[in-house]
């Protein structure tokens, strides 16, 4: 890591890396779960598709990700740090249309994991849902939703499926899954894009999604009101709701209030690089809302023909080289950060504290 970092008043460099809970992160051709120590990790799979992600049950128990092949696997954890063993869950009409896996999230009651899943085939998008009876998944909005415009979220009011420019350009769709219940919002004068769901359910953050819209707003879904909470993009909400993690255009990791007003600096790049540095996802909270992990990356644009992955025709396309990478966490009690020894282009935590 050749850049280097100022961290913002009252946070600090650590080498404890202890953390309670463990991370699964997708690192070049694998995918690593950490011990009790962030820098000890153990790979458990190989991935597929850059891009995709990894889904826990909300227990903790088996965590579901795309091996190698496109397969969804089940890989079942009891109190050891690895798996102990796995099943293949693929449904036949997975195959052969390269499943992408964008989302998920799972309920104890009734024991149900839903899954948002994208296929570069036919350019198009589907919720599956695997119910605590089945042995596979059943389809819930099978082939109906315009291609990587949708985002998964859990909340107190059940899983709920927000679809971006959804029917129309400028609006957004929010859709319960438990009870098929749909609303449309208009917010074209936002220039909004979904980013982040309160756990209420009550709250969707809008805009922020790219540094060109370098804004963020909060879209109330029971009154349909839109509140500026300020400058900043890729924010996500902690799971009480009092705390916003984003990113500044300046290369910074900054803390907001519920309500926008308060914002605390806690990581910048040093000083200022030609190249700006960018967030590889929002930032993560722990279950608890205590640990926060987050990756940046600093690119340049070249030109390739290569093999377009949608359509299967060569382009002349822009690609992107990554010339320099960091992973971080940053424990909000004690306000130490610890930077990563690996990198993290996908993560996500185990939902139980491991044990002890």
């Amino acid at each position: 890591m050749s850049a280097e970092f100022r961290l913002g008043v009252g946070f600090s460099w650590t080498d404890n890396c202890t953390c309670p809970f463990q991370l699964v992160a997708q690192c070049e051709d694998r995918w690593y779960i950490t011990r009790s120590r962030l820098d000890q990790f153990d790979p458990i799979a190989t991935r597929s598709v850059d891009g995709s992600v990894a889904a826990w049950l909300n227990d903790g128990t088996a965590l579901f990700l795309l091996d190698h092949a496109d397969r969804l696997q089940r890989l079942e954890f009891g109190t050891s740090p690895l798996p102990l063993g796995k099943q293949d869950l693929t449904p036949l009409e997975w195959r052969s249309k390269r499943p992408l896996l964008l989302g998920a999230c799972s309920f104890a009651k009734p024991a149900e994991l839903y899954l948002l899943v994208a296929f570069f085939s036919g350019r198009r998008e589907s919720v599956w849902v695997l119910p605590e009876d089945k042995i596979g998944l059943l389809p819930v909005l099978p082939n109906d939703l315009p291609g990587m415009s949708s985002q998964l979220y859990c909340s107190d009011l059940g899983p709920v499926l927000v679809q971006d420019n959804y029917p129309r350009q400028g609006n957004i769709r929010i859709t319960n899954l438990a009870t098929r219940n749909s609303r449309e919002y208009d917010v074209s004068t936002t220039f909004g894009r979904s980013c982040s769901l309160t756990q209420s359910g009550q709250y969707c953050m809008l805009g922020g999604s790219s540094f060109t819209d370098n804004r963020l707003h909060s879209l109330d879904l029971s009154t349909g009101d839109v509140r500026f909470l300020g400058n900043a993009s890729y924010g996500t909400w902690s799971p009480d709701g009092s705390l916003i993690a984003a990113m500044r255009a300046d290369e910074e990791l900054v803390l907001l209030d519920a309500s926008g007003n308060r914002t605390c600096s806690v990581l910048a790049a040093e000083p200022a690089p030609a190249r700006p540095f960018l967030p590889v996802h929002p930032p993560q909270w722990s279950p608890d809302g205590k640990w926060l992990v987050f990756a940046l990356y600093q690119w340049e644009r070249s030109h390739s023909i290569y093999q377009n992955q949608l359509d299967a025709s060569p382009n002349d396309y822009p690609s992107v080289e990554i010339v320099d990478q960091a992973a971080f966490v940053l424990d909000l009690h004690s306000r130490a950060i610890v930077r990563l020894p690996f990198f993290c282009q996908s993560c996500t935590w185990r939902p139980r504290q491991r044990a002890q």
